[in-house]
């Protein structure tokens, strides 16, 4: 990419900000990172018998320690809970609450569904899909850009 085209990738990201700022308000103390660990949960449930931390983890990409995090608030407010595992007591079970269910089904399924049937109508599946490759990617660059940055530094 040429330098000058630099800005337009970074305006893109802060319009990604603008667009989550426009998303409905949440429930008191419920975060948006509460909702895509909500999602994931949902997904995993309804694809597997059981649903582990480190399968939320490995799924979204982040740590151990940021979906533990995530899912005890989730515990605490009621849309969770956790369980050890019998097999090994160092593996968590993770299961929706019917409260969170609730969550998951209002600020995700059916938004997505009105997102998709009024916002989004004009992008193609292919579209949407090459986003979030881009995304992704865009992520991963900036960051091991960013740690390798912060390691010539030491």
């Amino acid at each position: 990419m040429k330098k000058e085209n630099v800005h337009c990738v970074l305006d893109a990201c802060v319009i990604g900000g603008r667009i989550q700022s426009l998303l409905p308000p949440l429930p008191d103390g419920v975060r948006p990172t509460d909702i895509r660990v909500a999602h994931k949960i949902a997904v995993l449930e309804e694809t597997q018998e059981r649903v582990f931390i480190s399968d939320i983890g490995e799924l979204l990409e982040v740590t151990l320690p940021a979906v533990t995090v995530t899912v005890n608030r989730l515990c605490r407010m009621g849309y969770a809970v956790k369980e050890r595992s019998q097999d090994d007591r160092r593996m968590v079970q993770v299961m929706l609450t019917e409260k969170g269910w609730a969550l998951y089904r209002h600020y995700v399924d059916q938004f997505h569904e009105a997102l998709a049937a009024e916002a989004f109508d004009w992008l193609s599946d292919e579209e949407a899909l090459r986003m979030m490759d881009v995304m992704e990617h865009l992520t991963r660059s900036i960051t091991a850009f960013t740690h390798s940055r912060e390691a010539q530094k030491r």
